[in-house]
């Protein structure tokens, strides 16, 4: 069974497609290569339903939501060239995790050997989620390859209690002094979700503190799915998809204060139409400063927006949407995942439906002079043999400019794929 963001988001993508109208001409697509590295298959030892972003080294490192050998998701590797795809490890629920919604962030947190840090939905001592290191020993870290006399470690690090937060589906970002940062959809003091930090003491001892409880105001967010990201002064940034001044969510940060401790300012309140609402996705910085996100719903024709935020001076920031998808039979339709840079300033990211075939998209926004962006249809999915749905966003590899990602469903035998666009 999907675990439960998919339901969610499936959901509400069904009742979006009542509404597909094709509305003639549109953005036409460029042609690109597209190739499909990896179908999962349900056989009881791959995994499936894969959600989030791909991790690039030697190889491609990702997790699944479902499937392996317990059902309950695995983390996998895939090779960027054959396609060869193997398990790394299977999650089995109970004191370990489940539903391993969140991407694995590289870390080495006391310069012992690489590790990867990930957090998962449900499952550990109270099945509210955990936070697990899982590393690969003699292969420089869960991203190389697996040379003979290597070894899998994954253990889980710390169990969700419900007080210090519960159920996390986004990953795990790294900030000042060392420490792990996170949010937590649910629990926390009002249950609607916390940031913690995910303190290291030793090897073997980590400390968890809540930084913020959500819903501590009638304009604070609440319900926060997406990784933070940090600024150079350490200062953290996400995005909640409900509450705010409005109702249809926020983007806040969370300032490190003076003498310590945290504290969070909301740095936007999203509207209904035309402007964008319901932002499920974590942000991205530009070179100069500025935010970039996307929202699930809302815009000029409901489905979805690309957003920047721009600061504007005594702690305020401006809003601008960048593009409004319109579903028209080319355009994409609900941004679930947030977006990537490329090394000249373009933005690239997915949509869940939509394009010509109606299962989603991969796009590409690049900037055309006085604040205007042009948008450009890199792939329309087909469901078969290419995979549907990509919840999750896009990696760029900076060296050859391939673009690698995940579809939670369709491929061969309908439970995602893996797979690659080359310019």
């Amino acid at each position: 069974m999907k675990n439960a963001i998919s339901v969610f988001v499936h959901a509400v993508a069904g009742l979006a497609m009542l509404f597909i109208i094709s509305l003639g001409a549109g953005r036409f697509a460029m042609a690109q290569q597209e190739k499909v590295l990896h179908s999962f298959i349900d056989n009881g030892i791959d995994g499936y339903y894969p959600v989030t972003n791909l991790g690039i080294s030697d190889n491609l490192v990702g997790t699944t939501s479902a499937g392996g050998s317990s059902g309950l998701g695995t983390v996998f590797r895939v090779n960027t060239e054959n396609g060869d795809e193997a398990v790394i490890h299977n999650f089995s629920g109970g004191s370990d995790g489940a539903d391993p919604t969140g991407a694995l962030g590289y870390y080495i947190p006391d310069g012992t050997y690489p590790a990867n840090y990930g957090t998962t939905s449900s499952g550990g001592a109270n099945n509210l989620g955990t936070v697990y290191l899982l590393a690969i020993i003699g292969s420089g870290g869960a991203g190389g390859g697996m040379p003979p006399g290597s070894k899998v470690y994954e253990g889980v690090k710390y169990s969700f209690d419900g007080k210090h937060g519960a159920n996390p589906y986004g990953g795990l970002s790294g900030g000042p002094d060392a420490n792990l940062f996170g949010t937590t959809v649910y629990g926390g003091a009002y249950n609607m979700g916390t940031v913690f930090q995910f303190t290291h003491k030793t090897h073997r001892f980590w400390e968890v503190h809540v930084l913020h409880n959500f819903g501590n105001s009638s304009t604070d967010g609440f319900y926060p799915y997406a990784t933070l990201i940090p600024d150079a002064a350490g200062n953290l940034y996400g995005t909640t998809p409900q509450g705010g001044a409005n109702s249809f969510g926020t983007v806040f940060e969370m300032v490190q204060k003076t003498g310590g401790g945290w504290a969070e300012k909301v740095l936007y309140s999203f509207n209904s139409k035309p402007d964008g609402n319901t932002p499920y996705a974590s942000l991205i910085f530009d070179t100069s400063g500025n935010l970039y996100g996307t929202t699930f719903y809302g815009g000029t024709f409901g489905y979805g927006t690309v957003f920047e935020l721009m600061p504007a001076g005594g702690g305020s920031w401006t809003e601008t949407v960048i593009h409004d998808f319109d579903n028209n039979g080319t355009d994409g339709a609900l941004p679930f995942a947030g977006l990537s840079f490329d090394s000249s300033g373009n933005l690239y990211g997915t949509t869940e439906l939509g394009g010509t075939a109606g299962f989603g998209t991969v796009f590409e926004l690049t900037p055309a002079g006085g604040g205007s962006w042009t948008e450009t249809i890199l792939h329309s999915f087909a469901n078969t043999p290419d995979g549907s749905d990509p919840i999750g966003g896009v990696s760029i590899d900076t060296s050859t400019g391939i673009i690698y990602g995940t579809t939670e469903e369709g491929g061969d035998y309908g439970y995602g794929t893996v797979y690659k666009i080359m310019p």
